[in-house]
Formats: C-alpha cells, structure tokens, sequence
C-alpha cells in the first residue's frame, strides 16, 4: 500500500527528453515567425517591382516616363504633373493604359502600404516612395518596419536607412492626391531622405521617419 501511494518524480531523461520537444517546438514557431515576414517583405518588393517595371515599360512605350508631361526626364516636378490623372500612378493606373497595375495600397498581413512615384526637389531625381499612410505623414511602425528593412536589405543588400538607393525619409510631400481606376494615386514633390549624400550614412531606420525612398533610375 505504501508503494502505492509513493510519488514518482521525472528522471533526468525524461526531463532532457521534454526539454528537447519544447526547444523543437519553439524552433519551428521562430522558423515560421521568419517565413512569414520573408514572405511579406517579398510582396512589397514584388509591387514596387511590377510599379518600377510598368514605368519603364512605359518609358519604352511612349518615350518618356509616366506623369512627365513636359518631357524633361523628372516625373511630377510641374503643376500639370500634380493632379492625379496627371500622376505617374494615375497614368499607369488608368483603364486601358498598363495591364496589370498593382492595387494601390497594396494591403500585407493586415497593414497597408501607399506606393507612389515622383521626384525629389533638390537634387532633382526621380523617386518612388512607400508610406504607410495615404498622406505619407503616419510613423512607421514596427511591423511595418521589419518589411521594410527587410526590402531594403532585398535591394541594397542590408538594412540602412541611410546609405544605397533605398533609403528613410522624414517626410514625403504630395500634390494631386486622388483615385484613378480604384487605385490611391498622387505625384512625390519633394522628400527629405535621412542622407542625400552619395556616400551615405549609416543611419538606422527609425520611428521618425516617415516613407521609404527609392531612387529607381539613378544613383545618390
């Protein structure tokens, strides 16, 4: 009867044994945790892709680029060039102009990310943008952040804010914001990237910064 109602407790086996299972488990669920963020950074990269590709699908079409109405080689850089049908985007996105114009925004596990393309005042370059925001003016949070980090290492080959063609920006400005065709559309004016040297920065991304940019026709 004693022997009976004598406790038994675990050996060191079977607590090494429970112990792998949980490390295993925990494995995976981290392992997912990772694929699931890859994957999310592979939908954005993937539109801003399909966006830059149709702009110089475009460009081969035409002969200039999208929301270049004065032909001088800069996208929205005119008042003709800031309405929303005028906009590099709202070309792009009108019916019957490009097959396959990505939704804007672009919605990945549950945030939405505003894609729109311009140029920079000064120095006078061509840019895309990504916001998290239709007005470019809401912080980037930390998931946000991680699929952007993780879109700019994809294109500059590590996470800097600061330095290669991707950079942070601590404000974007908009003009002729609008719909065209269901999708959010307006022309970039200016941008105040973090760094605007060619060299760079090594500057970390950060809550204050406000849009990514990319500068997908030419160098720093």
């Amino acid at each position: 009867m004693r022997n009976d109602l004598r406790q038994k407790g675990f050996t060191l086996i079977e607590l090494s044994i429970v112990l792998v299972i949980i490390g295993i488990i925990l494995g995976a669920v981290l392992k997912g945790q990772d694929l699931l963020e890859s994957a999310k950074a592979k939908k954005l990269t993937s539109t801003a892709n399909a966006w830059n590709a149709l702009t110089w699908v475009y460009m081969d079409r035409i002969g200039t680029f999208p929301g270049d109405v004065g032909a001088d080689g800069l996208i929205g850089n005119t008042g003709a060039e800031q309405t929303a049908a005028a906009s590099a985007i709202g070309v792009m996105a009108a019916a019957n102009t490009m097959a396959n114009a990505p939704v804007n925004p672009v919605i990945i596990g549950g945030q939405s990310f505003w894609v729109y393309i311009g140029s920079d005042a000064a120095p006078t370059r061509n840019v895309m943008v990504i916001c998290v925001t239709a007005d470019c003016t809401g912080a980037i949070g930390t998931d946000a952040m991680r699929i952007i980090q993780a879109m700019d290492t994809s294109i500059d080959g590590a996470a800097v804010a600061g330095r290669g063609q991707f950079r942070g920006a601590t404000a974007a400005v908009l003009a002729g914001a609008g719909t065209v065709n269901q999708r959010t559309v307006a022309a970039v004016t200016n941008v105040t990237a973090v760094n605007e040297t060619a060299g760079g920065a090594a500057t970390a991304w950060a809550a204050t910064q406000l849009a990514a940019v990319w500068l997908f026709d030419r160098p720093y």
